[in-house]
């Protein structure tokens, strides 16, 4: 909280909603209140509160709306500043709620209600290659968006996508270059000869691509409140064993930050992997909003039933994506053949699929055992039958299937259907399915870090 104290001179505030934190420092000199100092604290992010969404503010010198907007995760009209005499402040955050209460009272949002559950990491790929098959840490995450400023208040926001040529720049860019989305730098040559070190982010971008696939495969762009943290490994570290998970994962969802949902991300790791781990968690996400079955981790047959939806989602958005810019998202790349693969995941859907503590097989597992055996699904089995492969729209019937039963009907239908005699009733079926997306394509984009998309439906 600041504390004027007695000291004489304005505080300039900048307010808009309360979307959580960035990488702020890029835009202008941040500065914020030390109340035990009393002094001006510069190069700081002001960390928004409940009751005044305030990113940053400024003392004693004029406000640069057109620099400050840039720091902005999601603005809703643009930028109000309010000058208060430090003097007369009355060290209440109620003065800012009735202060700040009308500034953005007419502009209109979808509401979107947020859960407080934490979810199942998604586990590494099972998926084998063939055997010729080739620091500085921060506390916030950071959390960028695409969502455009409205200059006028009284509009309800649409979200833009990437344009398709945009999206393959970006694309080509990342996997040319091959760096980690934090934690990767690069050494150029000074016009003086003298080498710099340079630090390459690539949060911003996957967020882009993340929200864009998201809004082209529903229609609809990602809930206000939900995001996606990028740590630093060591941060994340940290903070995934504060909350009783096992840093091995590189993602899992979620915590509760200043009113928002956050799928949280160990993003020192390259560009395809973080990708699919937020589109993973973000089915995670979408079933707890949309209909929060459990709490925690679930039990029992619910666990696979989550995973499933989770497994769903990360195979559609990938799919979504790769149709979007032409890359491949549904064919095994040559160097990891079919039939291995299918071979090795068998064995560990067939060993574990009465195993409640294994709801990662298990949820693909009953991903193809729902095309398999659920009447109600034949339209998608015959899709499947033609095509090998099902549509990201098909995979996201499947996950809205199981998104909408409610807890008792959820268990009995994963016990009735994810049994090991009906598993083997369907392995031809599996079998054909996956071992007829063989190619010639190279290793290399959506693909390179993780096929695990390739063993759903």
């Amino acid at each position: 909280e600041y504390s004027a104290s007695d000291e004489k001179g304005w505080l300039y505030i900048l307010i808009g909603p309360d979307r959580g934190f960035s990488d702020i420092e890029k835009y202008g000199d941040a500065t914020s209140w030390d109340s035990v100092e009393h002094k001006i604290i510069s190069r700081k992010v002001v960390s928004p509160n409940k009751y005044c969404p305030c990113y940053r503010i400024d003392y004693e010198n004029e406000v640069n709306e057109k620099t400050y907007k840039g720091a902005w995760l999601f603005m809703l009209s643009s930028p109000k500043v309010i000058k208060i005499g430090l003097a007369s402040y009355p060290k209440d955050w109620d003065y800012f709620e009735n202060l700040t209460k009308d500034v953005f009272s007419s502009v209109t949002i979808k509401p979107s209600p947020f859960p407080t559950s934490t979810a199942t990491p998604r586990p590494t790929s099972t998926a084998q290659p063939s055997l010729s098959a080739a620091n500085a840490a921060t506390p916030n995450p950071k959390v960028p968006s695409t969502a455009t400023p409205v200059p006028d208040a009284g509009i309800i926001i649409e979200f833009q996508p990437l344009e398709k040529p945009e999206a393959r720049e970006i694309l080509a860019e990342i996997f040319w270059n091959g760096l980690k989305v934090l934690g990767s730098t690069k050494t150029s040559v000074k016009p003086n000869g003298d080498l710099e070190v340079v630090a390459v982010t690539y949060e911003q971008e996957v967020i882009n691509l993340f929200e864009t696939a998201f809004y082209l495969l529903t229609g609809n762009s990602a809930p206000l409140n939900l995001r996606a943290g990028l740590y630093y490994e060591e941060d994340y570290e940290s903070l995934t064993l504060q909350h009783g998970v096992s840093p091995e994962y590189v993602a899992w969802c979620c915590i509760e930050r200043e009113g928002d949902l956050e799928m949280v991300v160990n993003a020192e790791r390259r560009f395809p992997k973080i990708l699919q781990s937020i589109a993973h968690e973000s089915g995670h996400a979408m079933h707890w909003i949309e209909n929060p079955i459990s709490t925690g981790y679930g039990k029992g047959e619910i666990r696979a039933l989550k995973e499933a939806v989770a497994f769903a989602y990360e195979a559609a958005i990938t799919r979504k994506l790769g149709e979007y810019t032409d890359l491949n998202a549904t064919r095994f790349p040559q160097a990891y053949p079919s039939v291995l693969n299918f071979n090795n995941n068998w064995v560990l859907w067939r060993d574990n699929i009465g195993d409640v503590n294994e709801p990662h097989f298990r949820g693909y597992a009953l991903l193809w055992l729902m095309l398999f055996h659920d009447s109600e699904l034949v339209e998608l089995k015959k899709e499947l039958d033609s095509n090998y492969v099902l549509s990201p729209e098909s995979l996201l019937v499947v996950a809205n299937k199981l998104i909408s039963m409610n807890a008792v009907p959820a268990a009995d239908y994963v016990s009735e259907i994810l049994t090991k005699e009906k598993l083997f009733e369907a392995k031809t079926f599996i079998k054909g399915k996956i071992t007829a997306r063989n190619s010639t394509e190279p290793l290399d984009g959506l693909l390179k870090e993780d096929i695990g998309i390739l063993l759903t439906p």
